[in-house]
């Protein structure tokens, strides 16, 4: 099972933000994106996961053309994300924020709730489970807005696991974190590609990054540079040169 991108485009005008990127990631993979500032990184997610219209090329996850779908109809297919700034029910607890993704895999919940109370799913339940699989079961009481950043990231990603994802396309996820955090977060990262997620991540982190991945996609100005094992990405001249400039 894969998610395959083939010649992705994105153009704004004249601006080729991703100019036909192709590449595939496998469940139980960590994959990750990287690139300088303004390499079109972001812009290649947002494209894949349906919040940007593609320019050119396709999209397919485990064989299924999700090229033209909205965002949350690719959920329904297997993807899950999560973004640069986190996206929290601030006012619920931890629970609460992953029973509303739950939920969602239940659409006639509430109506169940109101007319068969006994059959309603057990959302905090489940919710507690996710929560103690990304680390933060302890604080499940506590409001979204009380937890500490590091924490608010593991809690995006239990919401994107709420919805039983086969690949989570992760947005600079340990942004913010200081060196311990992050460590702590490359555990997280390797524990969800053992479990048989595939992980598609973007991240600034390059010592992060180079500890986990099984596979690096470098891109340079919308376009790819090189692809590879993380220990023969880090040793490319290419790299170096875009990275920390030609002299």
């Amino acid at each position: 099972m894969t998610l395959v991108a083939k010649d992705v485009s994105k153009h704004f005008g004249g601006l080729r933000a991703v100019d036909q990127v192709s590449f595939e990631v496998e469940r139980g993979q960590l994959f990750s994106l990287v690139g300088p500032n303004g390499a079109g990184k972001t812009t290649c997610f947002h494209t894949l996961t349906g919040f940007l219209p593609l320019t050119g090329g396709t999209v397919h996850v485990d064989g299924r053309d999700v090229s033209r779908m909205r965002p949350d109809q690719r959920v329904g297919v297997g993807m899950a994300r999560t973004f640069q700034t986190t996206t929290l029910f601030n006012g619920l607890t931890c629970v609460d924020n992953v029973s509303v993704a739950l939920a969602r895999r239940h659409p006639h919940s509430l109506v169940r709730s109101l007319l068969l109370p006994w059959a309603t799913p057990n959302f905090a339940a489940q919710a507690e489970e996710i929560l103690e699989r990304v680390g933060i079961v302890d604080s499940r009481h506590a409001r979204a807005d009380e937890l500490s950043y590091g924490a608010q990231r593991r809690l995006a990603v239990a919401i994107a696991l709420a919805t039983e994802p086969h690949f989570i396309l992760l947005d600079e996820p340990a942004a913010g974190l200081n060196p311990k955090e992050s460590d702590a977060f490359g555990q997280l990262l390797r524990s969800l590609a053992a479990s048989n997620v595939g992980v598609l991540l973007v991240e600034h982190d390059m010592r992060l990054v180079m500890e986990v991945s099984d596979w690096v996609h470098v891109l340079a100005q919308g376009r790819t540079l090189i692809a590879g094992k993380p220990e023969d990405v880090r040793r490319d001249p290419e790299v170096i040169a875009a990275y920390l400039g030609r002299r």
